[in-house]
């Protein structure tokens, strides 16, 4: 059985990377992890995978943390030296079986924020109540009806 390579998704924060590699069930999982790479193998549903990476710069094994779920493998990797990477491979190549994991993603701008910024938009608690805009004429309920009569359809019943 040739093994073949697993889909993984990546995130990082200044001083950390989260790499998460989407093979379900995983059985007898293999793990080497140095400062410069890692390679992951396991078989899942009936097929084996394999991870090799080439970290884009030193990280910090004694740091990492790793655990296996149900549909995925979950890697916390201490960066060496924190830092936002501009990719996570060394290599500059688009490897197509490597995505971003954008519900894990923040920006190198947007690191030092808790959260969403809403400032500046206090006053959407009025939306809906726009001011200087009246009501639409000819458009109330039971009052008129913009000169349409269904009742010029009764008369020939």
């Amino acid at each position: 059985m040739q093994a073949e390579r697993a889909p993984v998704r990546w995130a990082q924060r200044k001083d950390v990377i989260f790499i998460q590699v989407d093979v379900a069930d995983i059985k007898n999982e293999k793990v080497e992890f140095n400062d410069k790479k890692i390679g992951f193998t396991a078989t899942g549903g009936g097929q084996q995978y394999t991870v090799d990476i080439e970290f884009y710069e030193d990280v910090n094994p004694e740091g990492t943390k790793w655990a296996v779920h149900g549909k995925s493998t979950n890697f916390v990797i201490k960066k060496k030296d924190a830092a936002f990477w501009p990719r996570l491979t060394k290599s500059k190549v688009k490897h197509p079986w490597l995505s971003i994991d954008w519900s894990r993603w923040v920006d190198e701008d947007d690191a030092g924020s808790s959260g969403f910024d809403l400032g500046g938009m206090s006053d959407f608690g009025n939306m809906g109540n726009f001011p200087g805009m009246g009501g639409m004429g000819g458009m109330g309920g039971d009052e008129g009806d913009g000169g349409l009569d269904d009742d010029e359809n009764d008369a020939d019943e």
